[in-house]
């Protein structure tokens, strides 16, 4: 029944800020309606969703307040061009220490084949980066498009030095972008996609100096039933990645099952005997 309303206000039920209220509140009981929990959205969100956890641990409340999240932004371009013909000379790559905010770009040419474009789309780019707290939520993706507009009419070229626009050896030449409505001008740079990740089960978590020891090990939430998973967790690699990502996982289905055996999980090769 509420459906039709949720469309009709564009309501977003995933943001943090939506102004939709509860329905209801239900209560799940351990051994009736669950076992075991895994929790595995970004420590930026543990504030809010389990306070109570902080309150009653204090290596769960060193953990909340040591490591520590940011936001980000990302624009995703779809180009009719591979990135050699662009002028890129070097095989396909994840650049990293760029020019901010973009300072990541990555490759994804190899996502073409998952995707309906046809011919059209030679090249995939993902570009991302910070993006600070004080921007409005609400003005966030406005944010990012200006800004990624910007950024690329100023250092796309150092990487992109065919893909220029006549006369300049830094803006990017948007009739490079692929746009299903074939678009001119802007509207091919319209046509791309936009993304701020400011939810806090969105941020991105970081790895400041001194917090490693605060973090947690996937099965030592000091919790019963409660496991971890995540790259906020004492998993080995300790970093933003999604190698991380998948270690954590691994020594939770571990902590859970005992499958696989911590020697066979990669990156934790220090545990098998010498």
């Amino acid at each position: 029944m509420e459906g039709e309303q949720l469309k009709t206000d564009k309501i977003n039920l995933e943001s943090f800020w939506t102004p939709w209220k509860d329905v209801e509140e239900l209560d799940f009981r351990l051994g009736k309606d669950f076992d075991l929990v895994v929790l595995g959205i970004s420590i930026g969100a543990f504030p809010y969703i389990a306070p109570e956890l902080s309150d009653a641990s204090a290596k769960w409340k060193a953990m909340v307040e040591n490591v520590q999240t940011a936001r980000t932004l990302a624009m995703q371009l779809w180009v009719n061009k591979d990135i050699s013909e662009l002028g890129w000379t070097m095989k396909s790559p994840i650049l990293d220490a760029y020019a901010q905010p973009f300072n990541t770009w990555a490759d994804m040419s190899q996502l073409i084949c998952r995707e309906d474009w046809g011919n059209e789309v030679r090249s995939i780019a993902y570009y991302c980066g910070p993006l600070e707290d004080s921007v409005p939520h609400e003005d966030a993706v406005q944010v990012v498009h200006d800004r990624a507009k910007a950024w690329l009419s100023q250092f796309s070229g150092l990487h992109w030095p065919l893909g220029c626009s006549p006369g300049s050896t830094t803006d990017l030449d948007f009739k490079n972008l692929a746009d299903p409505g074939d678009g001119v001008g802007d509207k091919r740079f319209d046509a791309q996609f936009f993304r701020a990740n400011v939810d806090p089960s969105e941020r991105y978590v970081l790895t400041v100096s001194g917090s490693t020891d605060f973090r947690l090990k996937p099965g030592e939430s000091g919790f019963d039933n409660l496991y971890l998973t995540g790259d906020w967790t004492r998993n080995g690699f300790n970093a933003g990645c999604i190698e991380a990502t998948v270690m954590a996982g691994m020594e939770c289905a571990n902590a859970i099952s005992g499958f696989p055996a911590l020697t066979d999980i990669v990156g934790l090769d220090h545990l098998k005997p010498s």
